[in-house]
C-alpha cells in the first residue's frame, strides 16, 4: 500500500511541475500569445484580392503530390480536394481553423508564398525558443521535445511538427 502511495505522490508532483514549467515558459516566450495564421502573416492590406474556398469542417492535412497539384485530405487521410501548387495548399491547411467551412485565400501567388514562408519561419523559431527555454529549466531532452510538440500542435494542428 505504501509503495503505491509514494508512486502516486511522485507522479502528481511531476505533473504539477510540468504544468508550472509550461506556464513559466509560456509567459517568457509567448507573453502576448501565438500569432494566428493568416491574420498576422498576410501583408498587402485592403488591396489584396481574395477568393473563398469551401472545405469540410474538420482537421485537414496535406496529402499526395500529383502532376502540378497537391492533395488535401481530412485527418484520416481521405481525399477532400486537389489544389494547384504546394504553397496554396499549405496556405489552405494552415488557414483552416476548427469548424470553419470556408477559407479565404489571396488571389496573388506572391502574397500566398510570403505568408506561408513567414509562418513556417515563425513556427520554427518559436519551436527553437520553446525547446531552449524548457531545456534550460528542466535539463530533460525528451520532456523538452514532448512539450514543444504539444505547443506546436496547439497552433499548427495540421502538421503538428516542423522540420
Amino acid at each position: 500500500m505504501l509503495p503505491k502511495l509514494r508512486k502516486v505522490k511522485k507522479k502528481k508532483r511531476v505533473e504539477q511541475d510540468v504544468g508550472k514549467l509550461r506556464e513559466e515558459v509560456t509567459e517568457e516566450i509567448l507573453p502576448s500569445g501565438v500569432l494566428r495564421f493568416p491574420d498576422a502573416f498576410v501583408k498587402g492590406g485592403a488591396k489584396t484580392e481574395w477568393e473563398e474556398i469551401g472545405i469540410a469542417a474538420e482537421v485537414v492535412k496535406l496529402g499526395a503530390v500529383g502532376m502540378g497539384v497537391q492533395e488535401i485530405c481530412d485527418g484520416e487521410g481521405n481525399h477532400l480536394m486537389e489544389v494547384r501548387g504546394l504553397e496554396k495548399s499549405k496556405y489552405i491547411v494552415y488557414a483552416k481553423h476548427k469548424s470553419e467551412q470556408v477559407v479565404k485565400v489571396p488571389k496573388s501567388e506572391i502574397v500566398i508564398k510570403k505568408a506561408v514562408q513567414h509562418y513556417e519561419i515563425y513556427v520554427r523559431q518559436t519551436r527553437d525558443k520553446l525547446y531552449r527555454a524548457i531545456m534550460e529549466k528542466s535539463g530533460d531532452h525528451s520532456l523538452s521535445e514532448n512539450l514543444c510538440q504539444r505547443y506546436l500542435c496547439g497552433f499548427w494542428v495540421a502538421g503538428c511538427a516542423v522540420s
